[in-house]
């Protein structure tokens, strides 16, 4: 795996756009990130001064 395989952003939405789908074609083998995701979706307005999450993916070959 070569380092510029992965992209990083911290925008919660862009990753979704990138990696949601393979996420949710296994949800139950991706539970954990897709409920971590979840919960920072739904509290990242109300908490607009916690630390910024690193969201990675590896794109697909």
């Amino acid at each position: 795996m070569h380092p510029d395989d992965w992209h990083l952003t911290l925008d919660m939405d862009a990753f979704l756009a990138q990696a949601g789908h393979f996420l949710r074609s296994r949800a139950a083998l991706h539970n954990t990130p897709l409920t971590d995701i979840e919960k920072l979706r739904t509290y990242r307005a109300a908490e607009s001064d916690v630390e910024a999450t690193i969201f990675s993916e590896k794109p697909r070959s």
